[in-house]
């Protein structure tokens, strides 16, 4: 599991791959991402923040830092051409300042 810091830029990435296990594209690609406190947050390709530098490989980079310690999750789901979807988890650690 990935750890980061409060200030931290993540990026997520996801792959997908068809039934004969070969690297495919969705037409369409969605992350959401889950705060630790439950705060859901959805994007859609295309967007700025969502990259495809392969063929089946989709990276989410976070539109800004992470300001909220503890575990995070982001969902990857192909919703159009390709579906499948996939789910990750990372921790943001609690800074020792009192405003990072």
């Amino acid at each position: 599991m990935n750890e980061y810091d409060i200030g931290d830029q993540p990026v997520a990435t996801a792959t997908f791959r068809d039934v004969d296990d070969v690297l495919t594209n969705p037409s369409t690609v969605v992350f959401k991402t889950r705060t630790p406190s439950g705060v859901e947050t959805t994007y859609t390709s295309p967007n700025a923040n969502i990259t495809n530098p392969s063929v089946g490989v989709w990276k989410f980079t976070f539109p800004a830092a992470v300001t909220e310690a503890g575990n995070w999750v982001v969902r990857a789901r192909g919703t159009a051409g390709l579906l499948a979807a996939e789910e990750s988890t990372f921790i943001v650690r609690r800074s020792r300042f009192g405003t990072p």
